[in-house]
């Protein structure tokens, strides 16, 4: 029965770890529990008997110890008993992996002093709440580093001397892998090994709330999903992946042993940490030189060679397991929603991610992003004393590298820059600008859409995102930025792109030159323009229309721009217009200065003249075929 317990045990967990939907297996667990239960006591001592008729046998020493020998095949009765105790404990260690749990996690695993080896609910501690908090700022809205040895040091104390709890013990298990790394992580596993196998029937959440249980280990599967899916290994990692592997086999094999019917996914992760052994670098081989038989060598190799493990890739190429959005249990009570809106959320950003990396041009990401940014946030962060914001701006570094990319068309770079930064900087409107940029440039217009819908909402919800400023007094929306939402996302409310005081017709065809250029067909658009500017019978409309098409001309034809600008600003100041439409002026003033700025970053950097200022205000089609 002991025996049989311990291999099902095994078939229990690799069951768990194929199976995206397994058979149930409650039923034979139970009923070889109660047949352990009514079973007598393992026969453990038996094996202690051995050195006593070993010492009898010394008596005739010399031929003791050919006697010693032959009872092992003889003495079948006695020795059979023994030796099957023996087998299976032999077997036990390649199943187990090939680290000791229990010695890793001695730290947490002793029970809790008094009555109750699991301790009592200590959500209301002081200490739990810490935890809570400190580890929350994951998902603040503003920000802040999290002090993970301070979630480390109030974990231990609360699963050492207050509470069996399985969301601090996820919390701890992260903290451990974010202070030591994969070491750090594999004693993280171990413990929550030991503590699900030791404590399962009185730990923390109640057991009748297996979803708690579940959703405290989705938390940190989905935390390591995302980051070790971006980690790249390199040959010093290899003993550190090789063995976090079998510690995540480890606690796979425990999960599925535990729970009944709500247990956490952990398709998505197996996946992860298997792509993560498979990005190792090859492993060198001085092996050959040393040894002098070669041929075991070689087949060492053979076996080396299904680490490829065709089977995981395809299993990656499903895993999409967008069954994670379905984990998040419905809240409780009000109290819980931001909460509940907040992992739902992340989940979104998480699905969006896979999707952008499978086809930049597919909107639906795009909208997942921008939905899962602010689904649980309804209005911006509170300031400080000085007027700015709590919350970090992006790094300089960030910004300076958007800008070189700009300038040399990294578009697809650009936009693998910015998504993956919003989670991080997510009201830097600055950031949607940059994505929205690029996917125009790359003729991925539905998806430009998306980012711009995107944008609306957010500031039709929340328009002081506009004039706020991070904690360092930068603007959340940079003079770029402004320019492209006055134009692009809120064309009719004055500001860029559309021209106040142009009739409707002309700014119908204004929009429609927009979408021509952000769809990548500038030229295009550029005729639409020009044929508005030969029908305007105004010299206002005209300049206005033309400062439009520079406008337009940013990104796809950054020179026409440049020369567009050029002759703009030197008509307005013929013409002395600064005391008659400054906001004219200063519109054509802030578009000649990013102009010129881009023009300098550019490789090699643009230039013009006047006869190319000239040709772009006489026929900018032909100016665009010029630069082309």
């Amino acid at each position: 029965i002991y025996e049989l317990e311990d291999v099902s045990k095994h078939m229990f967990g690799v069951i768990s770890q194929k199976f995206e939907e397994g058979p149930a297996t409650r039923g034979l667990r139970d009923a070889i529990t109660r047949a352990k239960m009514s079973a007598p006591p393992p026969p453990e001592p038996k094996p202690e008997p051995k050195p006593e008729p070993a010492k009898p046998a010394a008596q005739p020493s010399a031929s003791a110890s050919a006697p010693a020998v032959q009872p092992a095949s003889s003495p079948a009765p006695a020795q059979p008993s023994a030796a099957p105790a023996a087998a299976p404990a032999a077997e036990q260690k390649p199943d187990k992996p090939a680290f000791d749990p229990a010695a890793l996690a001695a730290t947490w695993i002793e029970p809790i002093p008094g009555g109750k080896p699991a301790g009592s609910d200590a959500r209301y501690e002081p200490e739990h709440e810490a935890v809570r908090s400190e580890v929350g700022k994951l998902e603040s809205v503003t920000g802040g580093d999290v002090d993970w040895l301070k979630v480390k040091r109030d974990s231990t104390k609360l699963l050492t001397q207050k509470s069996k709890d399985l969301l601090i013990a996820a919390y701890l298990a992260r903290a451990l892998h974010m202070l030591d790394g994969f070491s750090g992580l594999v004693t993280g596993f171990a413990m929550l090994s030991e503590l699900c196998e030791r404590f399962w029937a009185d730990m923390e959440p109640p057991k009748k709330k297996e979803r708690r249980r579940a959703n405290a280990l989705s938390w940190l599967f989905d935390q390591l999903d995302r980051e070790l899916g971006e980690y790249k290994p390199t040959e010093k990692d290899r003993a550190g992946v090789v063995q976090l592997q079998l510690a995540a086999k480890h606690l796979f094999g425990v999960i599925g042993q535990q729970f009944e019917s709500e247990a956490p996914p952990t398709r998505g992760l197996r996946d992860t940490l298997s792509r993560l052994e498979m990005s190792l670098p090859p492993e060198a081989k001085p092996e050959p030189p040393p040894p002098p038989k070669p041929e075991p060598k070689p087949e060492p190799p053979k076996p080396a060679a299904p680490p490829p493990q065709a089977a995981p890739p395809p299993a990656a190429a499903s895993g999409p397991a967008i069954a994670a959005p379905q984990t998040q249990a419905a809240p409780a009570n009000a109290e819980e929603v931001v909460q509940y809106l907040a992992k739902v959320g992340a989940d979104f950003l998480t699905t969006a991610n896979m999707l952008r990396r499978a086809n930049q041009a597919d909107p639906l990401p795009y909208r997942l992003t921008r939905t899962g940014l602010y689904l649980h946030i309804a209005k911006p962060p509170p300031a400080q004393p000085n007027g700015n914001l709590s919350v970090p701006p992006p790094p300089p570094d960030l910004l300076t590298r958007l800008g070189l990319m700009k300038a040399n068309g990294k578009w697809a770079e650009i936009i693998e820059e910015t998504e993956g930064s919003l989670a991080r900087f997510r009201f830097s409107v600055d950031l949607h600008y940059y994505s929205a940029l690029a996917l125009g440039a790359l003729n991925h217009g539905d998806a430009r859409d998306a980012v711009i819908d995107g944008v609306h909402s957010l500031l039709g919800r929340m328009p002081t995102l506009m004039v706020l400023k991070f904690s360092n007094g930068s603007p959340l929306c940079g003079p770029d930025a402004k320019a492209w939402v006055d134009s692009e996302v809120f064309p009719d409310t004055g500001g860029g792109g559309g021209g106040g005081g142009l009739p409707e017709e002309v700014t119908s065809k204004i929009d429609k030159a927009k979408k021509a250029a952000s769809g990548g067909a500038f030229g295009e658009a550029a005729e639409i323009m020009q044929a508005q500017i030969e029908r305007s019978g105004s010299g206002r409309n005209q300049l206005m229309i033309r400062m439009a098409l520079a406008e337009m001309a940013a990104t796809p034809a950054p020179r026409v721009a440049l020369g567009l600008y050029t002759g703009l600003a030197r008509e307005l100041e013929s013409l002395t217009l600064d005391g008659w439409e400054p906001e004219l002026t200063t519109r054509c003033l802030q578009g000649l200065i990013r102009a010129q700025a881009d023009a300098a970053k550019a490789k090699p950097p643009l230039t013009t003249d006047p006869a190319f200022e000239r040709l772009c205000r006489i026929d900018p089609i032909a100016a665009s075929k010029l630069t082309s």
